[in-house]
């Protein structure tokens, strides 16, 4: 009997190396991708439109198109807000700030608190800076 398990084991385990090796996930079955990709490079990222990311500090938005570009921004725990940045312009988001006053109005704010941004532009690149 322990000899059986053990053999059973052991060509599970062979089955799933294999099938890992060879790029096959042998338990899920039809897996759709999200119409968003999601992005989480720490410090400078290039958003396509539909793209998001997130900041654990302050950022700065890079529209990289001569087309303006419509961004919606999460600052923590507050509601999204949506914004646009002019061709080839800049702006800068302060977390800090954000995080700092909604504490002094009784919010809770935690350590892990981020900006969550999101490119809603039909042609624009927009450049992340953490």
């Amino acid at each position: 009997m322990k000899t059986k398990i053990q053999i059973s084991m052991v060509s599970l385990m062979c089955v799933l190396m294999l099938s890992a090796a060879a790029g096959v996930n042998p338990v899920a079955g039809d897996v759709r991708r999200a119409e968003t990709k999601v992005s989480f490079i720490p410090e400078d990222v290039i958003l396509n439109p539909g793209w998001r990311t997130s900041c654990h500090r302050d950022f700065v938005l890079e529209n990289l198109d001569p087309a303006e570009a419509e961004v919606a921004i999460q600052l923590g725990i507050e509601p999204f807000a949506r914004d646009s940045i002019p061709a080839n312009g800049k702006r800068l988001y302060r977390l800090e700030t954000s995080l700092a006053f909604a504490k002094q109005l009784g919010k809770t704010v935690t350590l892990d608190d981020v900006a969550i941004i999101m490119n809603q532009s039909e042609n624009s690149r927009v450049r992340v800076h953490c």
